[in-house]
């Protein structure tokens, strides 16, 4: 069962309606409450929970931010809703997602939050979303808010050899090879943003790069993502070719319609 933290009175009424809701039939622990910011920020640093759950717009909120900002913590944080069943089916789903089982041994929560944004981030550029609105809850969850404040770039890639490379050179997977590209190059390329790739198919992709601070310089980017194709050409003899590129006022513009 999953053990939540919310900062809220917990002699109110709020508390009692909460209980109710995050309850053992719905997949969660007794729920523990702290009167303030001050309160949580002490029971975070000693226990273990799965998630925060905070009022929207309130002190509280700010404060518990900073801290496991200061605290370099990845525990979830979630803002307390007047639809409780839809705050936690979201809750719960993302939740799920980070407890995957994804390997033999247990994986530390921070990379989970790293695959999960990953798995988000993919999904939305290949169009395998069925539901992109709700992205914005799950990355505010994962406290990634500034891939939703800043402007991104997205470039259009076409791979003319790549069914025959993945077939012949590279025996890994295309999910490995996204990974590879960004991680080996275009992320070391340009430490100033994140770069996301998603193939559409075997000879085409998509690549997102999310700013880490607002002001980008987009021609830079451009001229890091061209130099960067051709190091892949040297390192990998993958030829990738930009079919085109455009900037999108956040990563969820970016979202590839769903295929019905």
């Amino acid at each position: 069962m999953y053990r939540l933290l919310l900062v809220v009175d917990p002699g109110s009424k709020e508390a009692e309606a909460y209980s109710s809701v995050f309850s053992a039939d719905t997949g969660f622990a007794p729920l523990c409450f702290a009167a303030d910011a001050e309160e949580a920020g002490r029971l975070i640093q000693s226990e273990k929970f799965d998630a925060v759950g905070v009022k929207p717009g309130t002190e509280e909120e700010e404060r518990i931010s900073a801290l496991l900002a200061e605290i370099s913590s990845p525990l979830p944080m979630f803002i307390l809703q007047e639809d409780h069943v839809g705050m936690m089916r979201d809750l719960k789903h993302l939740l799920n997602r980070l407890n995957a089982d994804y390997s033999d041994v247990a994986i530390p929560l921070r990379e989970m939050v790293s695959i999960v944004t990953t798995e988000l981030v993919h999904n939305l550029l290949d169009g395998s979303l069925k539901n992109p609105q709700t992205v914005p809850r799950w990355f505010r969850m994962l406290r990634k808010e500034r891939y939703l404040s800043y402007p991104c770039r997205v470039w259009r890639l076409s791979i003319p050899q790549g069914e025959g490379y993945l077939a012949g050179r590279w025996h890994y997977g295309t999910q490995r090879l996204e990974s590879a590209l960004c991680h080996n190059f275009f992320d070391r390329a340009d430490p100033d943003a994140d770069y996301f790739l998603a193939f559409l198919d075997s000879c085409s992709a998509r690549m997102i790069a999310i700013p880490r601070d607002e002001g980008a310089d987009f021609a830079r980017m451009d001229k890091a993502v061209r130099h960067t194709v051709e190091d892949i050409k040297d390192y990998l003899d993958l030829d990738i070719l930009i079919a085109g590129a455009e900037t999108v006022p956040d990563l969820t513009a970016a979202a590839l319609p769903a295929a019905l």
